[in-house]
């Protein structure tokens, strides 16, 4: 998914989203390339993205959504770097952020 930085720079990650039912959806956001935008400095953008693009078509309620950033082994050094990402729905805005990270190793 190509995405559009606050300076007008592109970034391109991949989306992977498990739909387990409207109360449990894990949307993973995954770099997908080396020094083309950073998705942790750019996460709200994206999950905002996200929301407008995916949410209304597959019925996913945005206060139920657990955010998972992933930078594969080789992007992020030698070994692959995981962590869920919280975030506050404006719904009167219709945007996410605040957002705050928990990393850990896989």
């Amino acid at each position: 998914m190509p995405f559009l930085l606050p300076a007008y720079s592109i970034g391109l990650c991949k989306i992977k989203i498990e739909l387990k039912n409207p109360y449990e959806t894990v949307i993973t956001v995954i770099q997908d390339n080396i020094g083309k935008g950073s998705i942790t400095n750019n996460f709200e953008f994206i999950a905002t993205n996200v929301a407008k693009l995916f949410f209304e078509e597959l019925g996913i309620l945005p206060g139920y959504v657990k955010w998972v950033e992933l930078y594969p082994a080789g992007i992020a050094g030698k070994e692959e770097l995981k962590g869920t990402v919280t975030m506050l729905w404006e719904a009167g805005k219709q945007r996410y952020s605040n957002p705050q990270w928990e990393r850990r190793p896989d």
